[in-house]
């Protein structure tokens, strides 16, 4: 029996396509569920920053420490920075390589 490579190809990207609607509709597959992830430590970091932000505000501008508070401020904002490009790096990298497995298919 000769198989048919063109209705092998064709029945293999409808399936992979259902595959793909499907888990969309679950909540996007691993790549949002990577992406939900990385978004929840990100939260939490926002979160810290606002915290420390509020201590300083309460602290004032003449406490002994506001240069202390400043600089932690700082840093704190410049690895949320470091943290929220690097996500944006992960998920960009992740999602062209898959399109570029999904082209050679």
């Amino acid at each position: 029996m000769a198989v048919d490579i063109t209705s092998f190809v064709a029945n293999a990207t409808t399936m992979r396509e259902a595959e793909a609607q499907l888990a969309s509709a679950r909540g996007g597959g691993w790549l949002i569920a990577l992406a939900q992830v990385l978004g929840k430590i990100a939260d939490k970091m926002g979160e810290e920053i606002v915290a420390k932000a509020k201590e300083i505000d309460s602290a004032g501008p003449e406490a002994d420490n506001i240069n202390e508070l400043n600089a932690e401020l700082t840093a704190m904002s410049q690895v949320f920075k470091m943290f929220m490009e690097t996500v944006s790096t992960v998920i960009k990298t992740i999602g062209e390589g898959n399109a570029s497995v999904a082209r050679k298919q």
